[in-house]
């Protein structure tokens, strides 16, 4: 194999990797994006339990179920603003709830 066919290769083979990368990123986003009344609430972690829940509630949302982190939370509200309500009051991430039975799943 010649030296320019190998730095070919090596070029294709990056190539196939980015793309890959790019598409189950963008699929990660899809799956992640907040649907349905239930999210996964993410607020800082110093703040607590007490942080959490204080930023549902200004959110009008409620809190149904928290796991290991106390900080990471799942809340409820029937309103599809909720999720922008959220990060509004300090949410630092907001989820599709499917990710709390991975993620916050007690050990």
């Amino acid at each position: 194999m010649a030296s320019g066919e190998m730095e070919q290769s090596q070029v294709d083979l990056r190539l196939i990797l980015g793309f890959l990368l790019l598409f189950f990123g963008l699929v990660a986003a899809v799956y992640a994006r907040p649907s349905g009344a239930f999210v996964l609430v993410v607020t800082q972690p110093g703040g607590g339990a007490m942080l959490n829940m204080e930023t549902i509630g200004r959110a009008e949302g409620r809190f149904v179920w928290a796991g290991r982190f106390p900080w990471m939370s799942v809340a409820y509200s029937p309103d599809s603003s909720f999720p922008k309500r959220l990060r509004a009051h300090g949410a630092i991430l907001v989820f599709n709830h499917r990710l709390a039975f991975g993620c916050a799943k007690e050990i």
